[in-house]
Formats: structure tokens, sequence, C-alpha cells
């Protein structure tokens, strides 16, 4: 093969670093670099093979080379000698965190004394997958994992409620505890309302106003108030939280000590607040008109998609009145039109 042939690939271009005379390798030297140079490959290559006289003039396009692919990028941290690593452990790093999964690898592969000094860039590398993080908080050891801790957890946030709640079993205790605040950040609703039924009281508390402020954000702080066992119960969130819904802020008061509890913290103007407010008889005859209301699913919506007007017009008393007197004359369920007088 002729000189043409060889120079006309990137392959071919390593293959004369090593085996072109001196001459005429610096003849095409600026040709040979510039081909190699875009490919992470064959630029690892050349620092896995090349002698000095010959890499280290070029160590640094190379290593940008190397920094087009992470997969090499990852191999030049596990093969290459010192002197041509660490120069440019930085833009090797970087292209290692172009992958999730390589830079969860680096973590294993690579030796303490090149991954520590790399390691916030690689953490930010696996942050990109909720996936590859969750799984560093199980295996790293501990000299990789804590210095970047808080980057790990925020990488298990990313889109991945499920894997943060279950780092609280499947990563150490004192791993998830140090990194609990980002974890239970990262929880919806739903996972948020599973850890207030599951997780343990020493975590829990730990983290129950941030778990209860997740629990709000999601339709399951309903479900939460029946079924959590009550000293998990944050009234001072989860009240105001409830007391914009009006289904739920009545529906509290069928259990009175409950309802008692979450009283103090229903915000002023709020439905939950002005049921507090309601008379004793406005409140009886509210409770019969909505177990009336029971009798069809459509009564049941209409009772409720109109109480809240009712509540801020204080208006129970007419508005009750008028759907009971249509109930007498039509005990099978009235109408969706009886419940939209207000008064």
């Amino acid at each position: 093969m002729n000189i043409e042939e060889m120079l006309s690939t990137a392959e071919g271009c390593y293959e004369a670093g090593g085996y072109l005379s001196d001459e005429d390798f610096e003849l095409h030297k600026d040709r040979i670099i510039e081909s190699i140079s875009q490919t992470g490959r064959w630029s690892y290559g050349a620092g896995r093979w090349w002698k000095d006289e010959r890499f280290l003039p070029f160590a640094e396009t190379l290593a940008k080379g190397v920094a087009l692919e992470a997969e090499f990028s990852y191999e030049a941290g596990r093969k290459w000698s010192d002197d041509r690593f660490f120069p440019f452990i930085n833009i090797i790093s970087r292209g290692v965190a172009q992958d999730a999964e390589r830079s969860y690898h680096t973590g294993h592969d690579w030796p303490d004394e090149r991954f520590l000094p790399s390691a916030e860039i690689i953490a930010k590398g696996i942050a990109q997958s909720s996936r590859w993080s969750y799984v560093a908080g199980q295996v790293w050891e501990d000299n990789k994992f804590n210095p970047v801790a808080e980057i790990i957890a925020r990488g298990v946030t990313n889109k991945g409620p499920k894997r943060c709640y279950e780092t609280q079993e499947q990563w150490k205790k004192e791993r998830f505890l140090k990194c609990g605040d980002i974890l239970v950040g990262g929880l919806s609703s739903e996972f948020a309302y599973d850890a207030g039924k599951k997780w343990g009281d020493i975590v829990f508390n730990k983290f129950k106003e941030a778990i209860s402020r997740r629990l709000t954000e999601g339709y399951h702080i309903r479900t939460a108030m029946v079924a959590w066992d009550e000293n998990r119960v944050d009234y001072n969130i989860l009240a105001p939280a409830l007391s914009n819904d009006v289904e739920w802020s009545y529906a509290l008061t069928l259990d009175e000590e409950q309802f008692a509890l979450a009283t103090p913290h229903f915000p002023s103007g709020s439905y939950g607040n002005l049921i507090t407010m309601l008379s004793v008889e406005e409140k009886s005859i509210l409770k019969d008109t909505f177990h009336k209301s029971l009798v069809n699913p459509k009564s049941e919506k209409a009772f409720f998609d109109n109480l809240g007007a009712v509540l801020e017009s204080g208006s129970v008393l007419s508005w009750c009145e008028h759907i009971l007197d249509n109930y007498e004359k039509k005990p099978e369920g009235i109408g969706g039109d009886s419940y939209e007088r207000i008064s």
C-alpha cells in the first residue's frame, strides 16, 4: 500500500503514525493528525501505542479527538499512561460524561487517583440518567460516592419518582438520610403517599414535611387523610391544601375528630373555613341534603358542583330547603338543575 492509499482513511493515518519513517511522517503529519483527531477510536489508539515523539507534540489535539466518543474516553482513563492521561484529565472526563452508562462504569473501573479529581464531571454525566444514578447509589464505594452524593441524588430525580421512592430501601440508610431532601423532592404524589404508608418512623419523621408537600401535588392527598396513621398526617400542610377542594373539605366533616384537627389550619375564606363557620342548623340540613344526593351519582356530582358557590354566597339554608322540597316530590333523585339554585 502506498502512502496516499494509507492516508485516505483515519485508520490508515493511525497506522501511518506507527509505520512511516520520520521523514515521511514529518511530511504528512498535519494531514495525519487532522484525520485521526476526527475520531475517538483512532485518537485513543494513537495515545495508547504511538511513541512519545509522535504523540506528545499533538497530545492535546488527540485528547480532544478521544473526547468525541464516550467509549474511548472511558478506555483512555483505563489504559493511557499517566504522562498522557493526567495533563488532559478534564478533557477526557468530559468525553466520558457524554454518556451516563459509561460515566457509571468509570466509577467502578478507573482507579481512585484518576476518578476522584474528575468525580464532579463524571457524576454530572451519570446524572443525565435516573437509572444509572440510582445504580451508582447502590453499588459505588463510599470514597467515590460521598464526594458527589448530591449530584447523583439529583440524577435519580430526573424523571424518576419511582426510583426516588425505592432508594429508601435499596441504598444504604446513611446514603438515603444524607440525600433524603433531594430524593423526597423527586417523589410524585403517588409515591409520597406510599412513603407515608410504608416507610419506617425514623426516615418518615425526618422528612415528614417534605413528603407532605409532595403529597399535596396530586389527588393522593385525599386518600392519605384516611389511610395514613393519624400521627403522620401533617395538618399544617395538608389541611390548607384540601381546604380549596370543596368535596374533600366537606368529606372531612364526616369524621368529627379529624375535622377538628384540621379546622385551625384552614385559611380564611377557604371552603374548609366557610364550613366551620356554618351554624348548627346549617350543618344539619347540609348533612341531610348530602345524604339525599347519594341516591344517584348525578345528584351527588351536582351537589358538589354547586356547594362551593353556595358556601361563598351564604345561602346554605335556602339552597338545601329547595333541594329537599324537590326530593320529597322525586325521591329517586332530582335533576341537577335543582342544585343550581343558589338563593
